[in-house]
């Protein structure tokens, strides 16, 4: 059940952010307000941004057993040398390709 209202919650967040016209918002979860959501354990603390849409920190896998979610991993630190130059080069190539101007999150 936590899970979801972590969804439900960065969903919400993301509506009130997307409401307002070139916003400089961020979202912070420190470890409180998790407790405050019902979810610690669930997450380490995170603080997402324009320029940080993944929270800059590791990850669990979960895996469903056909009731409820269970932790099934270590907390996995990313790739980010490896995977990152990836999705860079392929956002650029399909911001071309659509005739996007990517955001300058550095501006902000």
């Amino acid at each position: 059940m936590r899970r979801y209202k972590f969804g439900a919650f960065l969903f919400c967040h993301g509506i009130s952010v997307s409401k307002r016209e070139k916003s400089h918002a961020t979202a912070s979860f420190t470890a409180a307000r998790l407790g405050e959501l019902g979810l610690e354990g669930f997450t380490k603390p995170i603080k997402l941004s324009c320029s940080d849409h993944e929270g800059n920190g590791p990850v669990r896998i979960q895996q469903w057993d056909g009731t409820s979610w269970n932790m099934v991993s270590d907390w996995i630190t990313p790739m980010r040398d490896i995977v990152w130059p990836m999705i860079e080069a392929a956002a650029a190539k399909y911001a071309e390709e659509n005739g996007i101007t990517p955001r300058d999150c550095s501006a902000e």
